[in-house]
């Protein structure tokens, strides 16, 4: 109930803040060349002017694709265009590199899914894979080395969890610890010296507070019937907004707009189902970013949000502002719970010791 408060009021001051900026500067979007570019070789079939190519600071054009975790898209998006000859050639030999690991990386991850897969349908247990390794699974890219996965994410029922955990130990995933009192969408973890990914058994598709906005019960009823589709491209948008808190940041994240933009191209999503401001606001920064064109009806705060969103590629002063901001709302809670689990948890002290 305080981190509530703590947080309604943090959002009230921001919003106060914002309110005067909105109604006393008139700016536009500011991006880089280097985002202007990434944004026109992602998104867009038109052709690409080699000249183009001669603005671009590739040092920085290389660190955006990096912290988005775009490197392979990259390297598979020039090529298939037919104008990876005009980056440098050290340029060209690294994303190669990147691409062709990621590829082969992405190939044993498909294998351990299709084990754990087999595993879990002898043992009769319900889930879902989410995230990247969906999908890898689904096909939803032209080119498995595209897509960079972390871990293999998977949905299984709450009253499961026990079994899943007895089940993994047998097959080699351990976790070193569990939580006794934070409640998380997942438990920590369970990695195999033996296996590249690591496994995350969620229980919920949405931090613990922000549950209500996608149910797990509700989530699995649909994906048996036509609104399928709807409802994971509806976590592939909350996951970012609230998971990755892209919405309190008020940025955004090209691997994840990528994969929504591929999902809408190649599946039927009605945007009337997307009505609150998670959705709002995740589509009105694609449609500043050109990467998409849709209407939608947006109220004042909408308004605000993206003055907000706009001011923080414009002004740099203020993007440390906001970001000191939204660090205490976001971190607050997080550190409080590990100090909980911290005192009353030995496993937990015992990890945080090991670091």
């Amino acid at each position: 109930m305080i981190f509530h408060c703590i947080n309604f009021c943090v959002a009230k001051l921001q919003n106060i803040f914002i309110y005067y900026i909105y109604y006393n500067l008139d700016f536009a979007l500011e991006l880089s060349v280097e985002e202007i570019f990434l944004n026109h070789l992602l998104f867009s079939k038109k052709i690409i002017n080699k000249y183009e190519f001669k603005k671009i600071n590739f040092e920085l054009f290389v660190k955006i694709g990096s912290s988005n975790y775009l490197l392979p898209l990259i390297y598979y998006k020039l090529k298939k265009k037919k104008i990876l000859h005009l980056v440098p050639d050290d340029l060209q030999n690294y994303l190669k590199e990147i691409y062709t690991i990621n590829k082969q990386r992405n190939a044993v991850l498909i294998e351990e899914i299709e084990t754990l897969t087999n595993f879990f349908k002898t043992k009769k247990l319900f889930f879902v894979l989410l995230k990247g390794s969906h999908n890898i699974m689904s096909n939803l890219y032209l080119d498995n080395g595209e897509r960079m996965v972390g871990d293999i994410d998977f949905l299984v029922r709450k009253s499961d969890l026990k079994k899943v955990k007895i089940l993994l130990n047998l097959e080699g995933y351990f976790n070193k610890f569990n939580y006794k009192i934070w409640k998380t969408k997942h438990p920590p973890r369970f990695v195999n010296s033996k296996k590249i990914f690591a496994l995350e058994p969620h229980t919920e598709l949405l931090i613990y507070r922000k549950r209500k906005h996608l149910r797990v019960r509700e989530f699995i009823k649909k994906l048996q019937f036509e609104e399928r589709n709807n409802y994971l491209i509806k976590y592939m948008v909350l996951n970012y907004q609230i998971n990755d808190y892209g919405h309190l940041y008020g940025k955004y994240n090209l691997r994840n707009i990528y994969d929504v933009y591929v999902f809408m191209i190649n599946k039927k999503i009605e945007i009337k189902n997307f009505k609150n401001k998670y959705f709002r606001r995740f589509f009105l920064i694609t449609n500043v970013l050109g990467v998409t064109n849709l209407k939608i009806e947006i109220n004042f705060f909408d308004k605000l949000y993206m003055a907000r969103f706009k001011l923080k590629k414009s002004n740099f002063l203020y993007y440390l502002i906001d970001k000191f901001i939204c660090d205490i709302v976001r971190y607050l809670p997080i550190r409080f719970m590990q100090l909980v689990e911290f005192t009353i948890n030995k496993d937990y002290r015992n990890k945080a010791f090991s670091k």
